[in-house]
């Protein structure tokens, strides 16, 4: 009778919870995401998104996944890519939960969130991710290899999705995801990992000698 009354009670403690839409959250502290190129820890809970194509990996299961995410300009762009479907999102809340999928097989998924957009489009942090409530999350496969790429708006992908060289720039042209370097690297099945910004020189750059603060390579 208490094996009955156990069975029971977990088939509509799961059937509740369907119907509720209940969510797991997933803290960007959690071990199980794997942070590739720049991004600024200060915030541990928070980490930013530094420059073009930094990007975030792991994976999860069940059929959905919600990602949260701050944005202090709302002018940033990233390629989301769950499995084998790649997609273009623009993070255009100051504080917000983003649907990236839904009606998933219930099964194991590859996530991974890369910024599109250069430094100056403002900062991005990272959250964490809703998942099914019975969802997990796993460690992602990680290329044994790196290639770090230094430039400037050719390295960036600046405006190489504008319809013509005439075209005035905007966030949404710019696609770091189909840059040259990001394109080699997974050609040669390595991690990306780019310092980038547009008009920047060795010395001197488009608007004369500049001087920035350049943070460390993090990978984890």
């Amino acid at each position: 009778m208490k094996i009955l009354f156990l069975g029971i009670t977990l088939f509509f403690t799961q059937f509740l919870t369907a119907q509720t839409g209940a969510k797991k959250f997933i803290s960007a502290t959690d071990n199980k995401f794997a942070y590739i190129g720049r991004f600024n820890f200060s915030n541990i809970k928070q980490p930013a998104f530094m420059y073009s194509g930094s990007a975030i990996k792991t994976v999860f299961s069940g059929t959905s996944v919600e990602m949260e995410m701050k944005d202090d300009s709302l002018r940033n762009y990233f390629t989301i890519i769950i499995d084998d479907s790649v997609f273009k999102l623009k993070t255009d809340k100051p504080s917000g939960i983003y649907l990236l999928a839904k009606n998933l097989t219930n099964k194991k998924h590859t996530l991974q969130i890369i910024r599109r957009t250069e430094w100056h489009g403002g900062d991005n942090h990272f959250v964490g991710l809703h998942l099914d409530a019975t969802a997990n999350l796993f460690k992602p496969i990680i290329n044994k290899r790196s290639i770090e790429f230094i430039g400037d708006s050719y390295t960036c992908g600046y405006g190489n999705e504008g319809a013509s060289k005439e075209e005035h720039f905007t966030y949404e042209t710019e696609n770091s995801y189909l840059s040259y370097g990001a394109i080699t690297a997974r050609a040669l099945q390595a991690e990306y990992i780019g310092i980038c910004r547009s008009g920047i020189g060795m010395y001197q750059g488009y608007v004369g000698i500049q001087h920035s603060p350049c943070p460390t390579s993090i990978m984890k």
